[in-house]
């Protein structure tokens, strides 16, 4: 008996899933069918990096409702499918199987060979779903995975919120700043966008040069302003994850850009993650530096 969903694009999703299954495809999609979940193997098809909600909940922000934070999932991980468990306050974001290899992320850890994973059926989507996890972001096609630098830099913006209960950066209101941020953003999000379809879909590397060599212009002041206002800090825990973030953009910028397509592809999407992140770091410097002059 073959078992089908109720879509094409769910079906054919569900056809690339099953191959990971425990036992057999035959018997991964019988218990969808009547249980709303299977379990699969990490490793082969893809990784999945368990998150705590906490973080992520930090990270969006105002966005606390499930839909409104599903929303902003989609959104900061670039489309990387998402499983959200609902007992366990827990997230796991499918990525590439060769994301295990250099994951060091601190409180997450990156479920890959030997590890095995509850997935809800392709098409039981938004909560809340009738099984204890559901997708809170789809997968859009066969072999659509993250980016495991989407999710450091997720984890990193979420632990500074935690840490320092900083705002989202995208809300804060506009301020005469040190660094040009507007040029900054113009060119993380131009890379952003040039990577937003893989690992599917790579852009060229001629494509990327231009706009790494425009992010590159802006990164130097934007590191030397936050290095400044680090010094100051007096949350040791605050200062070593800074300074472990511009070590990581110094060792992408001393770093040619790889000439294989792919490649190239990842470590700009790196660098415009890094900056991105630090930017949230350099405003919350700034925001500290503006109470302290009026005395607050």
């Amino acid at each position: 008996m073959t078992y089908r969903l109720l879509d094409p694009p769910s079906e054919a999703v569900a056809e690339w899933l099953s191959s990971a299954a425990l036992q057999d495809a035959e018997t991964a999609r019988r218990e969808w069918e009547s249980d709303g979940m299977t379990v699969l193997q990490c490793g082969s098809l893809f990784t999945a990096i368990r998150v705590p909600l906490d973080v992520v909940e930090a990270a969006a922000g105002e966005f606390t409702l499930p839909n409104e934070l599903d929303a902003y999932l989609a959104d900061a991980l670039l489309g990387a499918p998402v499983i959200r468990c609902t007992h366990g306050r827990r997230l796991y974001v499918l990525c590439d199987p060769s994301t295990v290899k250099d994951w060091r992320v601190p409180g997450t850890e990156c479920l890959g060979k030997g590890y095995e994973l509850g997935v809800p059926r392709p098409d039981l989507i938004g909560y809340p779903g009738r099984t204890s996890s559901y997708w809170a972001v789809p997968i859009s096609q066969p072999g659509n995975l993250g980016s495991g630098a989407a999710v450091s830099q997720l984890v990193l913006h979420g632990r500074f919120a935690v840490a320092r209960e900083f705002p989202n950066p995208d809300h804060e209101p506009p301020r005469k700043t040190a660094v040009d941020l507007d040029g900054m953003r113009k060119a993380q999000e131009e890379i952003l966008d040039l990577t937003r379809g893989m690992p599917g879909l790579v852009p060229p590397r001629a494509k990327l040069e231009p706009a790494v060599a425009e992010l590159q212009v802006y990164v130097e002041d934007l590191v030397r302003e936050v290095e400044a206002g680090t010094e100051t800090e007096e949350d040791s825990a605050g200062q070593e994850t800074t300074k472990w973030l511009i070590g990581r953009i110094r060792k992408n910028l001393a770093a040619e850009l790889p000439p294989g397509d792919r490649e190239a592809a990842l470590q700009a999407e790196d660098l415009a993650l890094c900056c991105r992140t630090l930017t949230a770091v350099y405003l919350r410097q700034q925001g500290a530096s503006d109470r302290g002059a009026s005395g607050d």
